[in-house]
């Protein structure tokens, strides 16, 4: 069985490929647990049937302790479904897990507030201005290294707010300051 921190909805909403990739990455790893995802994990595009979505959420895991079913650009397939998306997760399965991925998640649906309650939703926005020297700063502590809050600004200046870009630049930042811990504007 899965462990508790496994959700039975997970939704990655917002506009920023790179953060949905991140987060999706995160929990299939989170979800299959070492096993091997092509036993356990499927992947949908919007044009997807719903019977077909709702067939591999019913099956049961195989040399796996839980299965996961993505479905990309899912906008127009949480539209169209929507009722049966919502009786569905009233009673989910123990056994399997659904990721949404979609542009808009807006909060005030009856499926949302169910997902809210039963599952996960992710924010995949680039941050306001403000927060984006925040996400550096987590980015490079996940690297080991501390960076400077006006090497923060002076990056975010010269990169913009292309996270995928920002995320390599401080790679090479990381690489570049080798045993020190600190990348610093100089």
């Amino acid at each position: 069985m899965a462990g508790k921190d496994i959700h039975p909805v997970y939704v990655l909403h917002g506009d920023d490929a790179f953060l949905r990739d991140h987060h999706r990455k995160e929990i299939v790893d989170r979800v299959v647990a070492g096993a091997d995802p092509q036993l356990c994990v499927t992947a949908f595009d919007g044009s997807a049937e719903l019977a077909d979505v709702l067939d591999e959420l019913r099956t049961v895991p195989f040399l796996a302790p839980h299965r996961l079913v993505i479905l990309r650009d899912a906008d127009a397939f949480v539209k169209a479904h929507r009722e049966a998306l919502e009786k569905f997760f009233d009673k989910p399965p123990g056994s399997a897990s659904l990721v949404l991925m979609v542009a808009s998640w807006p909060s005030n649906t009856r499926l949302a507030k169910l997902v809210a309650r039963i599952g996960k939703a992710i924010d995949c926005s680039v941050p306001a201005k403000g927060n984006l020297a925040q996400w550096m700063t987590k980015a490079s502590a996940k690297r080991g290294k501390k960076i400077d809050r006006d090497a923060a600004e002076l990056l975010g200046q010269w990169v913009g707010r292309d996270l995928a870009a920002l995320d390599g630049e401080i790679e090479k930042l990381s690489l570049y300051v080798g045993e020190c811990e600190r990348i610093t504007s100089a």
